[in-house]
């Protein structure tokens, strides 16, 4: 969501630049690029909405906001890459310079386009608000799911989540859809259309982006890495005071394993969201000049990042989960897991010495 409007900020500041290198940036290759991430997240995302239906064992309510989160990626995946195949930079400035019917392979009018290209804004923003703010209930659950033990309290966390992490979403979109502020923008950077901020006064952008984007993404930033970080601590000063004679090897394996993936999510999170971030820290906070080559570089990996969370939870969720992992590979190739093949061949046992026993 940063990067389109950014560069806008940055184009309209007190010593404007030259257009041409404004635009540079969004070359091919950095569309090319965006295009594969949000195809693989979009995969991801579907991979674990299928996990959950198909696999009853992992039905859990962990794996229910989960779910949540998926659909909220793959929907700003789906509509980033719309942005990105569609390019509607070309064809806006076609409608603006002419005044003419620009073409996408197909007739159709400046203002179906700009309609167009204002949806895409909206379900970008949207989908993207929920995705952050799902990230941020997940933590919280995990939090008091293995922190705190009061009989109620995870329940209450997900309704709390609904409510939440798609009414909020939903009242922002609106408030950007009510004050025209989604749609083209001039300058972008991977080529989808955001937030637009032409002719507004600085101390407005700065609130419009706070409240549409950054708040919710600092809020998420601290609360996911204080979380994760406490409970990390508390699974290992648990496992310490556990008696070894007690304790199995195989649960002490399983609880190194969520150990270690209570810190990859905040990383991962880190990772991803972090560019945006670095971007409007510079153009929108600081308001420095002449850091062309610097941004054409955060282009790419905000590029990355704001498209690419659900193959990165599918990673995490899926293929490095053994349990899941093993069997989505059974379901691939229509075979029983080893733990249904056991099962089965001890009732044949004890069929076989029930007839055995008979005759």
């Amino acid at each position: 969501m940063h990067v389109r409007h950014l560069e806008q900020l940055y184009s309209d500041s007190d010593h404007p630049t030259n257009q041409t290198d404004i635009i540079a940036p969004k070359h091919v290759a950095l569309r090319t690029v965006v295009g594969v991430v949000c195809s693989l997240s979009m995969g991801g995302a579907i991979l674990i909405i299928l996990s959950y239906i198909l696999i009853k064992s992992i039905r859990t309510k962990t794996r229910e906001i989960l779910v949540h989160l998926s659909v909220a990626d793959f929907g700003a995946a789906c509509s980033n890459f719309i942005g990105v195949t569609v390019y509607f930079d070309p064809y806006i400035r076609a409608c603006e310079d002419d005044h003419r019917n620009s073409t996408l392979g197909f007739a159709i009018s400046c203002a179906s386009l700009n309609h167009l290209c204002v949806s895409q804004a909206v379900f970008a923003a949207f989908c993207t608000l929920v995705s952050v703010l799902w990230t941020l209930c997940l933590s919280v659950y995990i939090y008091t799911l293995i922190v705190h033990h009061k009989r109620g309290l995870h329940a209450g966390v997900v309704r709390f989540s609904y409510f939440f992490c798609w009414g909020m979403p939903l009242l922002i979109t609106l408030w950007l859809v009510c004050t025209d502020r989604l749609g083209y923008s001039p300058y972008g950077g991977s080529g989808w259309c955001s937030l637009k901020l032409q002719d507004t006064p600085q101390n407005e952008i700065i609130f419009i982006v706070i409240f549409a984007n950054d708040l919710w993404i600092y809020l998420t930033f601290i609360m996911v890495t204080v979380l994760y970080l406490t409970t990390h601590c508390y699974l290992r000063f648990q496992l310490q005071e556990a008696n070894p004679l007690l304790l199995a090897s195989s649960s002490r394996s399983t609880v190194h394993t969520v150990d270690k993936k209570f810190l990859l999510i905040p990383a991962a999170f880190l990772l991803l969201r972090m560019w945006s971030v670095i971007v409007g820290f510079i153009f929108v906070y600081l308001r420095l000049r002449h850091v062309r080559t610097i941004t054409r570089v955060l282009l790419f990996a905000a590029g990355i990042g704001d498209s690419g969370q659900g193959f990165v939870n599918a990673l995490l969720f899926c293929f490095f989960t053994p349990r899941v992992r093993e069997k989505l590979c059974c379901c691939c190739r229509g075979n029983p897991s080893r733990q249904e093949v056991g099962f089965r061949q001890s009732l044949l046992r004890s069929n076989l010495a029930g007839r055995t026993v008979s005759s």
